[in-house]
């Protein structure tokens, strides 16, 4: 069975309909709630995706009524949490050049040697071709 750590963008692109890769992202989730893939990912990701909410919100994307349900989406998901030690994603973060955010990510893909699907163009395209695990959203069908 495949098994992915699924990045913020993806879970955003699930709740906000107006995300260029929401159709896939839901999708992928369908998928993961059939047992047909296996997801993980970091503690991180509600927050993320809270935040991805929250500024939807601000510019007029969303209600706030929608947020809030589209919150509930994700955490009814439970999707499974891998904590990765905060020095590790330092040395992630420093040795790519991208955010701690990102490192968690990316950390625990490396550490289970599964690929990390992320619907966040900036990110894939500052890793591809550096690390093997990151895979763009289109990809995983």
């Amino acid at each position: 069975m495949d098994r992915y750590v699924v990045h913020a963008s993806v879970a955003a692109s699930l709740v906000l309909p107006d995300e260029p890769y929401h159709e896939v992202s839901t999708y992928l989730f369908e998928r993961f709630a059939r047992g047909e893939l296996e997801l993980v990912t970091v503690p991180l990701l509600n927050f993320e995706v809270a935040n991805a909410l929250w500024k939807a919100v601000r510019l007029g994307r969303t209600q706030i009524s929608t947020a809030m349900e589209a919150m509930k989406q994700i955490e009814g998901l439970r999707i499974p949490t891998g904590m990765i030690p905060a020095a590790k994603i330092l040395e992630i973060a420093h040795g790519y050049g991208r955010t701690a955010y990102d490192a968690a990510y990316l950390a625990l893909a490396l550490r289970e040697a599964i690929p990390l699907v992320t619907a966040d163009k900036r990110f894939y395209n500052a890793i591809k071709g550096r690390c093997d695990k990151v895979v763009w959203i289109e990809s995983v069908k």
